[in-house]
């Protein structure tokens, strides 16, 4: 994407720099990179369409789950740490706990929505800041969420800031 006033930045800069703008090889025939390995592992329903279910199991291979990269339909174009991060979050929540019954659907059976699971013993305890909060939401989270009609403070220059908390 062009952005004028980004490109005349990166101009400046580079000239203050002793340097130029540049592409990479891969962008100039239009086609993202990345340092992350990605796709190559498709998840499917059966193993006829995919190599692991969409809890990530590895069919024909009982125990293996893959949850790394290699599950992403594509290249995102962008850093993928996070949505690697989410997917593994995503299956590890719905992992049995040790001697309970696994509640997802057996492998091959295809997709039904269950609940995550909370571990017995979650690794950080509960009240302390980052607990596992399989409840959580954004406006149950974040003391700075603001609805449209919370009034807003304004800073010592005048910019709005965050919402006010309720009292």
């Amino acid at each position: 994407m062009h952005v004028p006033a980004i490109e005349g930045f990166v101009d400046r800069i580079a000239a203050q720099l002793g340097a130029h703008e540049a592409a990479l090889a891969t962008e100039v025939i239009n086609r993202d990179a990345s340092a992350h390995f990605v796709g190559g592992i498709p998840i499917g329903e059966t193993s006829e369409t995919g190599a692991v279910d969409p809890y990530l199991r590895m069919f024909g291979q009982p125990g293996l789950h893959v949850m790394d990269g290699g599950v992403m339909p594509a290249n995102p174009g962008v850093n993928p740490s996070l949505s690697i991060t989410a997917l593994a979050e995503r299956a590890m929540s719905l992992w049995p706990n040790k001697a309970d019954a696994d509640t997802r659907p057996p492998l091959g059976y295809g997709y039904e929505r269950i609940e995550p699971v909370m571990p017995h013993r979650p690794f950080v305890p509960a009240g302390a800041p980052g607990e596992l909060r399989l409840d959580a939401t954004k406006e149950k989270s974040s003391p700075h969420t603001r609805t449209s009609d919370q009034p807003t403070e304004r800073s010592e220059h005048g910019r709005e800031g965050t919402a006010k908390p309720d009292a």
